[in-house]
């Protein structure tokens, strides 16, 4: 047993050698590496699952449903619904609903005349909200209140500036800023 040390190579873990400590050394920082790889990826799903909630979700892709209908809506009368194409719409539909400018909901209820046949692209899990119940042939059913959980910019065209937000929920009541408590 009486080889040099500089030549560490030729020692055979059999021999008890460094090269076997070496081995030792790594299967422990090895298998310690995998149990850490494996609690991160046990905690990544829960850190997640917390930010991507089912509510959050299920807002995201009623938003973007109600935004595709914004932008077939642009396409077919040159803007998104405004009180100028209120007058357009009931002529053109035959909608009994008011199609006024005092809300959002009233701005949705072009939508409801002639893009979209549900109210429930506008539910959003937000406090106050109710589910809607897809009753929308006259103004006591059509988005009645809390049915519509988004609030709308009016004014707007597929040409105004991208950075402007459109659609907004949840909102802080009585005001016109975003609330991201409920999410």
């Amino acid at each position: 047993m009486n080889e040099p040390l500089s030549d560490l190579s030729s020692v055979s873990p059999a021999k008890g050698g460094r090269k076997a400590q070496s081995h030792l050394f790594w299967g422990i920082g090895g298998v310690l590496g995998v149990f850490l790889v494996a609690i991160a990826c046990l905690r990544r799903p829960v850190v997640l699952r917390a930010y991507r909630s089912p509510d959050r979700v299920e807002a995201i892709a009623h938003i973007r449903e109600v935004y595709g209908a914004l932008e077939k809506f642009d396409s077919t009368y040159g803007s998104y619904p405004d009180a100028s194409t209120a007058s357009r719409i009931k002529a053109a539909s035959g909608t009994p609903l008011t199609l006024g400018e005092g809300s959002s909901n009233q701005f949705f209820r072009q939508l409801l005349a002639t893009v979209l046949r549900s109210e429930t692209p506008f539910h959003a899990k937000i406090p106050g909200a109710i589910k809607p119940d897809n009753r929308f042939a006259d103004d006591a059913h059509a988005l009645s209140h809390g049915e519509c959980a988004f609030s709308y910019a009016a004014g707007l065209s597929s040409q105004s500036l991208p950075s402007l937000p459109l659609l907004m929920t949840p909102m802080i009541p009585g005001t016109n800023r975003f609330d991201p408590k409920p999410f």
